[in-house]
Formats: structure tokens, sequence, C-alpha cells
């Protein structure tokens, strides 16, 4: 049976604070979803490069990894569509020369995207132009 990303539930976390709510929490002033999506991105993107760093490490030659693996690593359940929109831009993000897309959801269902990665990584260096 497929489930729609809207029909899961995440009884983890407790239901979204109002507004007035977060103004009486100290420390949370800063806190916007913004950074939490930044913080998120960057939990998604350690936990791909170290995944890929061991399978390096074991001598693998290429290594598959869907969304809905690395999602799990990190978070659990599937049930937000916001992250797992952002866990498939980890990966493609990660994305070097060489890599190649096995799957990819017509349907927007994130959880189904594959990308074979080539091992080992080249580290892709950035050169800016002078003058």
């Amino acid at each position: 049976m497929r489930f729609k990303l809207d029909e899961c539930v995440d009884v983890r976390y407790p239901p979204p604070a109002t507004k007035a709510d977060s103004l009486m929490e100290p420390g949370s002033v800063n806190d916007t979803p913004d950074d939490d999506l930044i913080r998120l991105y960057e939990t998604f993107s350690k936990e791909l490069t170290d995944y890929l760093a061991l399978a390096e490490k074991i001598g693998g030659r290429s290594v598959e990894f869907q969304t809905a693996y690395l999602y799990s690593r990190v978070e659990g359940q599937i049930a937000d569509s916001i992250k797992m929109l952002v866990c498939m831009r980890v990966m493609k993000d990660h994305m070097l020369p060489g890599d190649k897309v096995i799957e990819e959801p017509d349907d927007f269902d994130g959880r189904y995207l594959k990308i074979r990665f080539q091992l080992p990584r080249k580290v892709v260096e950035k050169v800016e132009k002078k003058g």
C-alpha cells in the first residue's frame, strides 16, 4: 500500500506552538523556520557525506541511495513533505559529474528519488576568476 506524505502522521512531535507560545519561551526569538530548515539541510548533508565516506572506505565503487533511506536515518518515520523536499535537495546538491539519477518520481513523491553516487568522491573545487 502506498501512502501520500500528507496521510502519514508523526506522533513524536507536539503540535506546532502558536506565535504567542513561542514568544514566552526564552531563547526562541531568533529561531525561525528558515533556521530550522538550514539546520536540517546541514544534518542531511552530514549524514549523506558520512555514509558515502564509509562506503568508499570499505571499497565500494558506487552506491545507490534513496531519499526515503536518508530521511529515515535522520528523522525516523517519513511524515513531513517539506523536510522530504530538503532531503531531495541535499541529495541533488551532492551530485558530482558521473553520478546518475536512477529514479525520479513524476508525482513529486520525494521518497522515491534514487541516485547512484560514484566512489571515490572527487572534491570539486570552485575557482574564482580574478580581474
